[in-house]
């Protein structure tokens, strides 16, 4: 007998893949609190519920996710499809909730954006992030970076080779020096360890903010839409 559960939450961008015909995907990655499927050439993440919510996430309740997870390997079929996600070799199925989707996509138009309010928010988000006790990733070079902070355990291996390339970016990006941008990026992507190495993060990162909130960042004012 199959098992029918209901997802905690999800994002809208997911809403399209559950309401089309059926398709087969297949388990891409498996980590102890998230597991990545792969359709076509969408990658759907079914998380924890403890887990931050993701554009292409559905979130399982604690029980759901404790009992599935565990017993899930990479390149098992899921079926996507007719309102739910089954897993035939575990008897699973899972439905969307009657709760509205989580949007994944901020509504930047919607408020009074100034560099004032820009500079504030990134100092707080700085101090957040510098105050931390996060050892992996390119997150504990927030206080070099921002605030001229240095705390132990920064100088890894990756933060070393990443720190110059990060500096570089955030110069030539204001000089608007397009082969500087190219050098440092090249530097960054595929930098670390992960499904999604921490330089592809970082860039992602950049690229996101420079293209929603480049005209309160940038030296002229102008936007880096594209």
């Amino acid at each position: 007998m199959t098992s029918s559960q209901v997802a905690a939450d999800y994002s809208r961008p997911i809403q399209l893949m559950f309401a089309q015909k059926p398709r087969i995907g297949t388990i891409h990655s498996v980590f102890r609190k998230a597991v990545n499927i792969t359709l076509g050439d969408t990658m759907l993440a079914l998380l924890c519920n403890d887990l931050p919510r993701m554009p292409n996430g559905v979130r399982l309740p604690p029980v759901v996710a404790k009992e599935l997870l565990p017993q899930l390997r990479p390149g098992m079929e899921v079926w996507i499809g007719n309102e739910r996600l089954l897993i035939p070799t575990r008897n699973f199925s899972l439905h969307l909730p009657g709760t509205p989707a989580w949007e994944p996509r901020p509504d930047i138009g919607a408020y009074r954006w100034n560099r004032e309010t820009v500079a504030q928010h990134v100092r707080l988000l700085a101090h957040y992030l510098a105050n931390r006790h996060q050892q992996e990733g390119l997150a504990p070079l927030v206080g070099p970076l921002l605030l001229g902070q240095r705390k132990p355990g920064q100088e890894t291996p990756l933060a070393r080779m990443a720190l110059p390339k990060l500096r570089m970016l955030e110069l030539a990006s204001w000089r608007q020096d397009i082969a500087g941008v190219e050098e440092a990026t090249r530097g960054l992507a595929g930098l670390g360890p992960g499904l999604t190495p921490s330089g592809d993060d970082a860039l992602a990162g950049f690229t996101s903010i420079m293209a929603l909130l480049s005209p309160q960042l940038s030296a002229d004012g102008a936007s880096r839409g594209r």
